[in-house]
């Protein structure tokens, strides 16, 4: 998949069937997201992170509850500081994101938030609407069993996901080209 070198770039599309890297990268400025994008484009790890964490937290929670926006997702450590983050906020790792549901109320959105609690390390809900999620360090989805004639047979295998920002980068993995 390429990897846009601008946000105006045609490929500054999804990397997923709902998701684009302005998502990734949105900040208050054109300029902001410019250099966001810049940073994230020599980050092997939050890239990864984006992949894993839009395909199984953020994807889940909008196919439930419809258009979601979101306000923050990659952080550099810099934007971090600017904007009044943590300096352990997942948000470096592209592992977190703050999202408002923009169909159904915030109550609604926590409700499914908290449905994929074995996949999230945080949900933390805000008074202006807005809710913080950030991907476990690492978190299993059971297998898919399909019910047939004299039993059960196994589709899919429990799957073990670890997000790269702890556990691939201290075994030195690089990122795979091929996913951008």
């Amino acid at each position: 998949m390429p990897f846009p070198t601008s946000l105006s770039d045609p490929v500054a599309g999804g990397f997923s069937p709902n998701f684009s890297w302005g998502e990734v990268v949105a900040a208050a400025t054109p300029q902001e997201s410019a250099d966001l994008l810049s940073a994230l484009k020599g980050d092997t790890v939050a890239l990864e992170n984006a992949v894993l964490f839009a395909e199984y937290v953020l994807q889940p929670i909008r196919n439930e509850v419809g258009w979601i926006r979101v306000t923050s997702w990659y952080r550099t450590p810099t934007h971090n500081a600017a904007v009044g983050g943590s300096p352990t906020s997942l948000h470096l790792l592209a592992a977190a994101a703050d999202i408002e549901a923009l169909e159904v109320s915030q109550t609604k959105l926590l409700e499914v938030c908290e449905k994929y609690r074995g996949r999230l390390e945080e949900i933390i809900t805000y008074e202006d609407g807005h809710i913080h999620v950030g991907m476990a360090k690492s978190f299993t989805l059971g297998k898919v069993l399909v019910k047939r004639e004299g039993g059960y047979s196994t589709l899919v295998s429990a799957q073990n996901v670890t997000r790269f920002g702890v556990l691939a980068a201290l075994a030195g993995l690089t990122y795979l080209a091929s996913r951008i």
